[in-house]
């Protein structure tokens, strides 16, 4: 019998500007996220209105990740406070892990994060 216990999980995606990446692993993984999946990305936004709000660059690094939900509320204080303090740094939202991932995938990654450690 399998005596792997499961939490509920959340899936966290974040977006932030470049240079900010290794800022953002380490609270998120200081606050328990684990999984992450990092992504260069570019905006949709015309340049001419990027100049015009005085936002450059449309490039954007997005991370997806898992967090247990009930560290979500602490996961947020702290994004809030430290990586999206003022407007412009970046967006983060939560969305159900069944809507990013199988549940096999889950389970698997439910499994890996939450073993005990192998000591070879």
């Amino acid at each position: 019998m399998d005596d792997t216990k499961i939490t509920k999980l959340k899936t966290l995606v974040c977006v932030v500007n470049p240079g900010k990446e290794r800022d953002l692993v380490a609270v998120l993984t200081d606050y328990g996220a684990f999984g992450f999946y990092e992504f260069r990305a570019e905006g949709m936004v015309s340049s001419e209105i990027l100049s015009l709000l005085g936002l450059a660059d449309n490039k954007r690094i997005m991370f997806v990740c898992l967090a247990r939900a009930e560290d979500m509320a602490n996961i947020r204080a702290v994004l809030e406070r430290e990586i999206y303090a003022k407007p412009g740094d970046g967006v983060a939202f939560v969305v159900n892990v069944d809507g990013f991932i199988g549940a096999r995938t889950l389970y698997r990654l439910a499994r890996e994060e939450f073993a005990p450690a192998d000591n070879h």
